[in-house]
């Protein structure tokens, strides 16, 4: 024998009994609302199965739609720039490295015949198809090198003295590894 409660009173009875002893209610319509109790949680949770699978399956489609889009997107300039650079200018009696780092920040050294000199540890930026470098502490950039070529293992670029009467420097390098 086994007790369930009654749909009407909430009292518990016999499954055996025709009908409630305390309230009245046939048996019929206490399992048939039960049934329908039964049946409406199923379909509540059901639903709920629907909607927290909907959300995960969007949530893997947006995931895969953003892992695409940034596999195949080519590098910025600005990453582009990121690391060692070796070469020469064609038209200066020059050698060239710069170490450019992702911390916006670079060394540039230039060896002459007569000597070397170096620019360390300035911030840099790349606007309007120039590579600025100021001081790390300011915010005035007072170099400026004209991007001509920018590409995964080349880099040439113009540079001019402050002296507004002096020629363009065209200067070619090369990535190095590290």
């Amino acid at each position: 024998m086994a007790l369930f409660k009654c749909s009407e009173c909430g009292k518990e009875i016999s499954d055996k009994a025709e009908r409630c002893p305390y309230c009245g209610c046939p048996i019929k319509e206490i399992k048939k609302a039960a049934l329908q109790d039964k049946v409406s949680t199923l379909k509540s949770n059901k639903k709920k199965v629907y909607i927290v699978g909907s959300i995960a399956i969007a949530f893997a489609v947006f995931a895969l739609v953003l892992f695409f889009y940034f596999k195949d997107r080519p590098p910025s300039e600005e990453e582009l720039l990121i690391g060692k650079w070796q070469g020469q200018g064609t038209n200066l009696n020059i050698t060239v490295e710069l170490n450019v780092y992702e911390s916006k920040t670079l060394d540039y050294y230039i060896h002459t015949k007569q000597d070397t000199s170096d620019v360390e540890d300035k911030k840099w930026i790349i606007k309007d198809g120039f590579l600025c470098i100021a001081e790390k502490d300011s915010d005035k950039y007072r170099q400026w090198f004209k991007i001509l070529k920018l590409t995964e293992h080349e880099f040439e670029y113009k540079v001019k003295n402050l002296d507004p009467e002096s020629e363009w420097g065209h200067i070619r390098v090369t990535r190095i590894s590290d």
